[in-house]
């Protein structure tokens, strides 16, 4: 037998991953993306080539509802070197910690771009990326 939530619990939950990582950074985290398949656990080291990242807006993630959040604002920046994106960890400015990981690419991934074959200065843009908390 699994453990349900009330949505209202759930909700609250998903909400705290946004204050939680702002609070622990001091300010928004960086979006970085890397080739390959991200590491199997959060604290492992970053795997892969660092395509590029830039820093998520202050207010990165939408008001829960229904235990659940997406992306706000634009979430775009310019690649410092080219390659194929596989992954992507939301880090610490410099990369020493990481707060969530997950696939990227431009379909049926945990995280949506507009491309995943990237060219050094090439712009990339995320254009969906939403979450549920569990035990529904």
């Amino acid at each position: 037998m699994a453990i349900k939530l009330k949505s209202s619990i759930r909700t609250a939950r998903i909400n705290q991953i946004e204050s939680t990582i702002n609070t622990e950074e001091g300010a928004a985290p960086y979006l970085c993306f890397y080739t390959g398949a991200p590491p199997t656990n959060i604290t492992d080291a970053n795997s892969g080539t660092l395509v590029g990242s830039f820093q998520l807006p202050t207010d990165w993630l939408t008001a829960g509802s229904s235990g659940a959040v997406s992306k706000n604002g634009t979430w775009s920046g310019a690649m410092a070197t080219g390659g194929d994106i596989g992954h992507f960890r939301i880090q610490k400015a410099d990369r020493s910690v990481t707060y969530m990981q997950g696939t990227a690419g431009t379909s049926g991934t945990d995280m949506i771009i507009d491309n995943d074959v990237m060219t050094a200065g090439q712009v990339l843009t995320v254009t969906a990326c939403d979450m549920t908390d569990s035990n529904a």
